[in-house]
Formats: C-alpha cells, sequence, structure tokens
C-alpha cells in the first residue's frame, strides 16, 4: 500500500521540522548540573531560608504538582551553596519523631537531640502556580506534547508576614509524545511538562540568585535585631555601700530600654541585675554617661561588667 504523502510530510513536520524544532530540544535540563554555584561561603555565614508550599490556583493542575516543584527548588537552591537551607514546616513530623523519641527513655539523653535547639528561616521562598496546561497532538503514537508552566514566585518576611520580593516565571515547551499501553510516561503529565516544570526552577534559581544582596542585606538586617533584643546582663560594682548601691539603682531605673531586677551586697561588693534592649557596648555608654553617678567600666566579659562607683 502506497504510504500516503500528506501523512509523511505531517510526520516529517512534527519530527524534525517548525519552529520549536524537536531535534534542538532534545537534551533534557539536569537543574543540579544547571545551576550557579557560590564558592567559599561557610555554611553559617549563609541566609537562612526555607521553601514553602507552592499554591494551586489553577484547577487543571493536582496538588502534588505543588509539592514536587517545591521539593525541586528546595533542592535546587540547597544545591548552590549559596542558602542554609532549613527543612519545610510541612515536612516536620520525622524531625519531631525524633525529638519526642530523643526526650524517652529509649534515648541515651547525652546523645539526643534537645527541644528548642532548631533555627528559624530569615526568609520564606514560596510560590504561587497560575498557568498549568497540557496539550499537543499525537498521530499513531507520536506527535507533539505541549506544556505550559507559569507561577509567581515570592520571598516572605516570617517575621511580620510582608512580601519583600516577587516575580513571575513562566516556560512553554513542545516536543515529542510517546505513549506505551496508554500510560503517559512522564511524572507531571507528559515529558513537555517535565522539561518545562525543570526551566522553570531553573529560571527561578537564577532570578534568586540575582538578588542575593536582598538575602545577604536580610539576614544583617535579623542579626542587628536579633542582638538588640533584650538582655540579661549582670552589674558588679567593687567597694560599694548600700547607699552606693542604691543610687546606682534609681540611675538605672532612668535608663531607657532598662529594666531593673535585683540586687544584693556582699563583702563590699554590689550585685546588680537587669535587662537591657541592647548590646553590652549600648549599656556600657549608658553606665558612663551620668556625672552625678561616677561609674568607671574596669572589665566587660559577655554580659557581665565590672564597675567601680568612684
Amino acid at each position: 500500500m502506497k504510504f500516503p504523502t500528506s501523512l509523511f510530510l505531517l510526520l516529517t513536520f512534527v519530527l524534525f521540522g517548525g519552529t520549536n524544532t524537536f531535534a534542538q530540544k532534545k537534551r533534557k535540563i539536569k537543574t543540579e548540573k544547571a545551576i550557579r554555584v557560590c564558592e567559599g561561603i561557610a555554611l553559617e555565614d549563609r541566609p537562612r531560608i526555607t521553601v514553602g508550599s507552592f499554591s494551586i490556583s489553577r484547577v487543571s493542575a493536582r496538588r502534588e504538582v505543588g509539592e514536587e516543584l517545591s521539593s525541586m527548588l528546595s533542592n535546587a537552591l540547597q544545591a548552590t551553596e549559596c542558602f542554609q537551607v532549613l527543612e519545610s514546616f510541612r515536612k516536620m513530623e520525622d524531625i519531631r519523631g525524633e525529638i519526642d523519641l530523643a526526650e524517652s527513655t529509649y534515648s541515651d539523653q547525652n546523645q539526643a537531640a534537645q527541644r528548642g535547639q532548631m533555627m528559624g528561616a530569615q526568609l520564606i521562598v514560596s510560590g504561587e502556580i497560575t498557568e498549568y496546561a497540557i496539550g499537543g497532538t499525537k498521530l499513531i503514537g507520536i506527535g507533539a506534547n505541549t506544556a505550559h508552566i507559569g507561577f509567581i514566585l515570592k520571598v516572605v518576611d516570617p517575621q511580620d508576614r510582608s512580601i519583600v520580593w516577587s516575580k513571575s516565571v513562566e516556560r512553554k515547551v513542545t516536543k515529542p509524545a510517546l505513549k506505551v499501553l496508554g500510560a503517559n510516561l512522564a511524572v507531571f503529565g507528559s515529558a513537555a511538562m517535565g522539561d518545562a516544570v525543570e526551566r522553570a526552577v531553573l529560571e527561578a534559581v537564577d532570578l534568586i540568585l540575582d538578588n542575593k544582596p536582598l538575602f545577604a542585606d536580610y539576614q544583617l538586617k535579623r542579626a542587628e535585631e536579633i542582638h538588640k533584643v533584650e538582655s540579661l546582663f549582670t552589674l558588679y560594682i567593687k567597694d560599694v555601700d548600700f547607699g552606693g548601691l542604691s543610687k546606682v539603682e534609681k540611675f538605672i531605673k532612668t535608663i531607657s530600654g532598662a529594666t531593673f531586677l535585683r540586687k544584693g551586697l556582699e563583702d563590699g561588693k554590689g550585685v546588680i541585675s537587669l535587662q537591657f534592649n541592647g548590646s553590652v557596648d549600648d549599656l556600657a555608654a549608658k553606665l558612663s554617661e551620668n556625672p552625678a553617678i561616677p561609674l568607671s567600666i574596669t572589665g566587660l566579659s559577655g554580659n557581665d561588667l565590672d564597675l567601680i562607683l568612684k
């Protein structure tokens, strides 16, 4: 039987022709090998981030798509070695179980994980899938699959829920589609969508890396804010009597950001405990600025200050 010329031309176009030539798209993008990498940044110096869930605003995408996209982005950001990527809150069940086990009688308390030691993310990366469409034409088991994915990438401050940065990401891919016994072989519904998702993840990582100064500045800002959170300080005042100690107490109660807690006197040395919303250097400056209470700082170690009342 003579092979129809029209059918031959159609198959030739599908396999080799057109503006979206499949021959140019054969290599599947491997995110882990294509991303940029930050070298020489110690783990503790990297901004702490976590990747939240990707919500679905289009009914054509299943919930699993958002979860898979979130996991892929988290993995890709970890591979950049630019960030300290923390586990997502929605995947904490295993960690909570391990801590519960550590606190049980089955674990060695000296080697087990301790409650209250987890780090917090300085920024959360999340997204909202706004486009998700799979289409195409198949003929005798061979054809073209088209895929379109789009999402809004967001960076959120967990402290106040403010969106500090956002960007739209969109990818469209066309590639051959082969079926075996009517079952689609791709994880996302088609090989084309699989490629589209990987390319979208790559673009998202590039956009985040282009804005790495934002993450670094935010890390510094958060570190300064934490440094200024109220801390407990102890003052050791040498050669002071009860009257002198009471004067220092009254002075401390006038210092902005300071909260007097308690005082004590033993063998001529006064001890005052207080909370102060600032650094130890800020407190030392405050203690030295009142000429009516001439305090001289003779030693400083951590949050302990040694003073003399002149």
